[in-house]
């Protein structure tokens, strides 16, 4: 089947070679505005990740540092358990 559009100025019967190519202007400039349009989203999209990347990356770093004070501490507190437990 055909993938037939009601606007396509190609299935028109004009009376000129002018209407012709205003009807085909018309279509390239409509298609032209929605390929701009996209552009931006994608744009738009892309900034967004990239702050979400940012943002993850920023949230990995504060989640190793974190990790690497519980440690630390838990090292201490098992050399304090073991002179304890050495004491008695």
């Amino acid at each position: 089947a055909l993938n037939v559009h009601s606007d396509d100025p190609l299935l028109h019967v004009y009376s000129s070679t002018q209407e012709k190519l205003e009807a085909i202007t018309e279509q390239y400039n409509k298609a032209k505005l929605k390929i701009q349009s996209l552009e931006n989203d994608i744009e738009d999209l892309h900034g967004e990740f990239e702050l979400d990347r940012l943002d993850y990356l920023e949230t990995i770093r504060k989640q190793d540092q974190q990790v690497k004070l519980l440690q630390q501490i838990l090292d201490k507190v098992l050399i304090i358990l073991k002179s304890l437990n050495d004491n008695f």
